[in-house]
This record gives C-alpha cells, sequence and structure tokens, in this order.
C-alpha cells in the first residue's frame, strides 16, 4: 500500500500479521473512531489507533514519546519516519 501510514512502532506487527485489512484515516471528527467501533464489535477485532498509542508513549515518557512530543503539544501531524519502524 504505496503511501500509506499504516501503523506506529507498537503496532507494527499487528499490519504484518492482518495485511488484508485496509487502516482507517481520516481527519478529527470524520468518522474514524465510530467506524473502527462498529468493526470491533461486528468482527471481533481490535481497534488500534495510533494517536492513541502515541499519546501513551509521550505519558511513559518513553525515547519515541519524548521524540514527538512537540509536534504533538503544537496540533501537528506526526512524521511518518517518527512512526514507522523500518
Amino acid at each position: 500500500m504505496k503511501g500509506t501510514v499504516i501503523c506506529c512502532r507498537l503496532c507494527l506487527w499487528v499490519w504484518k500479521c492482518c495485511a488484508s485489512l485496509p487502516p482507517l484515516s481520516g481527519g478529527p471528527g470524520s468518522g474514524k473512531g465510530t467506524q473502527c467501533a462498529r468493526v470491533v464489535s461486528e468482527f471481533n477485532f481490535a481497534h488500534l489507533s495510533t494517536g492513541d498509542l502515541l499519546r501513551g508513549e509521550v505519558e511513559k515518557g518513553s525515547p519515541l514519546g519524548r521524540e514527538v512530543e512537540e509536534t504533538m503539544r503544537q496540533g501537528k501531524l506526526v512524521p511518518s519516519v517518527s512512526c514507522l519502524n523500518e
């Protein structure tokens, strides 16, 4: 899926296991959470939110959290290079 940010370091292994599932993406308030809740409920999948995972890393004070904290505080998107573990 060229050019698509799939997940952060914490959930890359899930992407490798579930490569046939497309990620849900969109701007704030576009309904991602609502649609994910429906998919979780109907198909028993796990909902992994990159934003939630990154906020958790910031709260823990991990190296990744320290790396992305200022960007997130400014309301900017965290660069793919910070989120993806090649």
